[in-house]
């Protein structure tokens, strides 16, 4: 006697089903029903990807298990909290930032007491940030050490630095090739306010006005 086989709808329609979905807790749901739904749910999941101290052990299990899931991430948001510093939170963040193969924007978020990025984990992103794919970078709460390392990349077409610090030298000393295609915007944390708006590699505007 044969064997009943399970129909299966085509692999096109589901993929324009999960297209369609709006809502994470439903993507996840989908994403753990079958095979044909696992791939297609996570390209939405991940496409923006958010990760902080709490989140990333489980991103990095993912990785480990599905090492496909690490190319579906286009932004990445990370957000560094007062555990990052710990050798094994900055191995396990570095392995993360590692994974990512095609990127498009990173952001990356000061958090409770941060100033600076550890230098390992600034390694990390500087690898990403170089991605030939990676084309804009947006940091918030750092200065000039995280502007000038990762804004060297020939890719960036984008650098957005919110409450910066430390900013008045970024456009003379920021030794990227392509600075003349560069946008450069920023608002500072340290007072007065102000925008730079780098217009050339050789010339660049300053203005008097907010911007976040």
């Amino acid at each position: 006697m044969d064997s009943l086989e399970t129909p299966r709808l085509p692999q096109e329609l589901v993929d324009h089903i999960i297209a369609d979905v709006d809502d994470r807790r439903a993507l996840l749901q989908c994403s753990v029903v079958s095979s044909p739904f696992r791939e297609p749910a996570l390209k939405e999941l991940l496409r923006v990807l958010e990760v902080d101290c709490n989140s990333r052990p489980r991103v990095h299990k993912l990785f480990t298990l599905l090492p496909r899931a690490a190319s579906f991430v286009g932004s990445l948001e990370y957000t560094l909290l007062e555990d990052t510093p710990t050798e094994p939170g900055i191995a396990c963040a570095a392995r993360v930032f590692n994974e990512l193969q095609f990127v498009q924007a990173v952001t990356l978020k000061a958090g409770r007491g941060f100033r600076s990025i550890p230098d390992a984990l600034l390694d990390a992103a500087f690898r990403i940030v170089h991605l030939q794919s990676c084309h804009t970078l947006r940091l918030e709460g750092f200065g000039y050490r995280e502007v000038k390392y990762l804004g060297s990349s020939s890719h960036l077409r984008r650098l957005e630095l919110v409450d910066a610090y430390e900013i008045s030298v970024i456009p003379q000393h920021l030794n990227n090739p392509n600075a003349g295609l560069l946008q450069i915007r920023c608002s500072s944390a340290d007072p007065p306010r102000h925008c730079w708006n780098l217009t050339s590699a050789s010339q660049h505007v300053k203005e008097h006005s907010e911007w976040v």
